[in-house]
């Protein structure tokens, strides 16, 4: 199963990246600024990417989970 990062995973287009990839059977990882993630089953962090030690410690967390990213799409 291919992992997708999608930035911004909470917004209008996020959420409709973030439904089919689900769809096609993609893991989803999503990372938002905001709190709650708008899509269901995806592995959602919070936080916001214009911060560096925010997204190193997102980083570091995928690292402890295991996940490996194979793309990354931004809204």
């Amino acid at each position: 199963m291919k992992n997708i990062l999608v930035v911004g995973c909470n917004g209008g287009m996020g959420k409709a990246i973030c439904s089919k990839l689900l769809q096609k059977d993609f893991t989803v990882v999503g990372i938002d600024i905001h709190e709650a993630p708008a899509v269901e089953n995806i592995t959602y962090f919070h936080g916001d990417v214009r911060n560096f030690d925010g997204l190193q410690a997102i980083f570091e967390q995928l690292k402890q989970s295991q996940i490996t990213l194979h793309a990354v799409v931004t809204t």
